[in-house]
């Protein structure tokens, strides 16, 4: 068995409560012992993966356990060593349908559904909303080396599927948010033209040929002139516009403007050109500037919370408003809102 160090074993005690988890019972402290009752319940540690199935000494992977239960773990059949697999046991995550929904239809690569699935865990698995997680610990999670985890978790940022505060992750439960990767355009592969014709052979005399460089400058003529006749003469032919394209302010460098992009995305706002973007964002930037001491999560969830309740037009000015006020405390001032049905003034 691979030596645990003290502060790993001080860990899991307090992670666990000093509570045996197979029989639940307090368990004692070796210091603590005074009677053979007592003994029984010495605290120790166990392997939930056995390490002769490849479980690693790792805090994940051990819990706490009596002695009286350690003893008997020679007589158990391995049914009873899954039992830690029972949902009424905890440790278990708890995250709603929605979201997995939202992940299963979301185009992500190998290291980067793992790395999702890490950060859930290191969060949501510990009830908490965001946490401290190194490059080091999703490598020991996944198996990725640290260096990929890194890049890896910089590409679900920048689609909004996480967060980064400082040092701090969180994954971000507002789906809608999430950034859809861009549609690549196949370069379209010109073919060579065949040759159809065959020379002729045989004895008789080819005609005589006029130089070539006036045959080219009169088919060129030629042909320049019946298409320009082609165009005039047809009514429905238009000259085809290049669409311009809009570029996504959820992506730009500066806060503001990405807060801007989300409340866009979150509303439907559509622009047909630059311009009427450019307007939009003149005019929404001073509120903007105002909501950047703040969480891209938290504006979601103000806005979230707008588009279910307020039943008047609403801007970021609003956001601003509600920002600093409880969400859950507004939402359960109405028993209706859990289930959706919440229509009101604020």
């Amino acid at each position: 068995m691979a030596k645990i160090n003290s502060q790993l074993r001080k860990e899991i005690y307090q992670r666990d409560n000093n509570l045996c988890q197979v029989c639940g019972r307090k368990t004692i402290f070796t210091k603590d012992i005074k009677t053979d009752g007592d003994y029984s319940l010495e605290a120790s540690l166990d392997h939930i993966i056995p390490e002769s199935k490849g479980g690693k000494t790792t805090k994940d992977n051990l819990r706490t356990i009596c002695r009286s239960c350690n003893s008997r773990k020679g007589t158990v059949t391995d049914d009873d060593e899954l039992k830690f697999l029972n949902l009424n046991n905890g440790n278990f995550t708890r995250i709603h349908n929605a979201i997995l929904l939202a992940l299963a239809r979301i185009k992500l690569n190998t290291q980067e559904s793992r790395i999702v699935m890490a950060i859930i865990i290191k969060t949501y698995g510990f009830q908490k909303s965001e946490d401290w997680v190194s490059n080091g610990q999703l490598e020991e999670i996944t198996g990725i080396h640290k260096s990929h985890c890194a890049n890896t978790v910089t590409r679900l940022k920048n689609r909004c599927i996480v967060t980064k505060t400082g040092n701090k992750i969180k994954f971000n439960k507002y789906f809608f948010n999430w950034n859809e990767l861009p549609k690549k355009v196949p370069k379209q592969v010109t073919v060579p033209k065949q040759v159809t014709k065959v020379t002729q052979t045989g004895s008789k005399v080819l005609p005589k040929q006029v130089n070539t460089k006036e045959i080219l400058k009169e088919n060129t003529k030629e042909k320049i002139v019946a298409s320009a006749t082609e165009v005039i003469n047809d009514p429905s032919s238009e000259m085809p516009t290049k669409k311009e394209v809009i570029p996504d302010m959820c992506l730009n460098k500066r806060y503001d403007i990405q807060i801007i992009g989300h409340f866009v995305r979150f509303k439907g706002i559509k622009f047909e050109n630059k311009k009427q973007q450019s307007d939009f964002i003149n005019r929404s930037v001073k509120a903007a500037t105002i909501l950047k001491e703040y969480e891209i999560s938290k504006i979601m969830e103000v806005m979230a919370f707008l588009g279910k309740t307020a039943n008047y037009k609403w801007g970021l000015e609003t956001i601003y408003k509600y920002i600093n006020e409880d969400i859950e405390v507004l939402a359960g001032k109405n028993k209706d809102f859990s289930k959706g049905g919440f229509i009101g003034n604020l």
